[in-house]
């Protein structure tokens, strides 16, 4: 029987998980046309495709380097001060740093704002080790679910801030000033600081303190000889891959011309709109097919179902940029959607195989060493999918090797996790553990 959870803990996950992504889908609405002002201030000639793709990939890399060492910090500190005081802790500092972010008036201070953000990348740890904290095998899919639906209605509210309230003067007369125009995305990045501070306070209000259960350095010591959590990083690693590679290509693809088979979009307000319209499939994708997948799957078939998913999915977005008008935006709504869906349930099913893989005791450093592994795959899929998109476009090969080329490496990464999965994560990972004698070790302890 399925154990109940309080319905004000379903609001804190999704509400605090809202303002940590909302800020992560508002980047691909406004980061290459941010980067594109900042470097026109200093150059009067022409900032091409490859620029923008190249200092992206820098800033973004940046930051997702610097979240390895936050959640890294963040998830051990949760284990010894509690998870409530470590998340208003991380949650001020990244209300200060997107202030911080917004303005910006160089490329080299928007890139210190992001990589100080990353610093305080402990959100996402933190959380899942209070998931474990509050839940039982019969529920914590339940939980996953609202933490995939948070991630979804970021999806819609990001893109929605990013788009409409970056340049605010073009759409209304009161915000026409000097301050707007030398700073456009701060009413965005402001707006953003704000969801922080009502998470701070929802937190405050309704997450009671729960003392940290004792553990020692040779208990997270022995994450490094266990099989399963070292196979389930790899696996998040890939997964980290997919999703990121993913989120930077469409950042890069949607401004390509129409000629080299982009959609030539030339404003923030069509990304919006349709990462937006995406985002309802976002958010209700997750609520219903996590639970639904959890019990008739499990865990290791359900990743590797979804991943399967993936591969026509990407690549198939790739050709949209052949269709013009209505069946041009149903179809590619849709497949982003799908595509954003589905990576937000595999983080899901992979964090649940993470935490099974540990006890409870340093579950938030394994965590926290979990979110650090996967920043240092974000940082390559961001840097390395950025630069690879920018050469591409300089390529005179042909197809495959244009604009399509990035999208099939995604759909390679999703085979590699398949196979991974397939010949190398033990079914243990189904059912929590709750001390190290459960746990399957590369080398059996002595």
């Amino acid at each position: 029987m399925q154990a109940k959870v309080k319905f004000s803990v379903k609001i804190v996950v999704l509400l605090v998980i809202l303002t940590e992504h909302a800020l992560a889908f508002m980047m691909p609405t406004i980061l290459a046309y941010m980067i594109h002002g900042l470097l026109s201030k200093n150059t009067d000639s022409e900032i091409s495709d490859s620029d923008i793709s190249y200092y992206t990939g820098v800033i973004e890399g940046s930051n997702r380097f610097m979240a390895f060492i936050g959640c890294l910090i963040w998830g051990t500190i949760s284990d010894n001060i509690g998870r409530k005081y470590s998340l208003l802790i991380v949650l001020c500092g990244i209300c200060a740093t997107s202030f911080g972010f917004s303005l910006a008036q160089s490329f080299e201070a928007a890139v210190a704002w992001r990589m100080f953000s990353g610093v305080f990348a402990g959100v996402i740890p933190i959380m899942k080790a209070m998931l474990r904290d509050i839940s039982d095998d019969s529920n914590i899919a339940v939980l996953y679910s609202y933490f995939g639906t948070g991630y979804g209605l970021a999806s819609i509210v990001g893109p929605i801030i990013g788009g409409v309230f970056s340049h605010p003067y073009r759409h209304l007369a009161i915000f026409d000033t000097p301050f707007f125009h030398d700073f456009p995305y701060f009413l965005a990045l402001f707006t953003h600081s704000i969801f922080c501070i009502i998470a701070f306070l929802l937190i405050l209000y309704f997450v009671p303190y729960k003392a940290p259960e004792q553990s020692n350095t040779q208990d997270k010591k022995s994450l490094f000889t266990n099989k399963n959590y070292l196979t389930s990083l790899f696996i998040f690693g890939f997964i980290a891959i997919v999703q990121f590679a993913y989120r930077i290509l469409m950042t890069l693809w949607v401004k390509t011309d129409r000629n080299h088979s982009g959609l030539g979009w030339e404003t923030e307000e069509k990304v919006g709109f349709m990462n937006s319209l995406s985002g309802i499939i976002v958010t209700i994708f997750p609520l219903i097919f996590t639970p639904i997948l959890s019990n008739s799957l499990g865990v290791i078939k359900s990743l590797i179902l979804l991943l399967c998913s993936m591969i026509p999915i990407v690549i198939g977005i790739s050709w949209t940029s052949e269709l013009d008008g209505i069946p041009l935006w149903g179809l590619l709504v849709i497949l982003n959607g799908l595509s954003i869906g589905i990576t937000t349930v595999l983080v899901g099913f992979i964090s649940i195989a993470v935490s099974n893989s540990v006890p409870s005791n340093i579950t938030g450093a394994a965590m926290g060493f979990a979110q650090s592994s996967t920043a240092l795959f974000r940082a390559f899929a961001t840097t390395s999918t950025a630069w690879l998109y920018g050469a591409s476009r300089q390529w005179t090969f042909g197809f495959p090797f244009d604009v399509h080329f990035a999208f099939m490496c995604i759909a390679l990464a999703c085979l590699i996790d398949i196979a991974t999965i397939k010949f190398a994560l033990d079914p243990a990972v189904e059912k929590r553990k709750q001390s190290d004698k459960e746990i399957p070790l590369i080398e059996k302890k002595v």
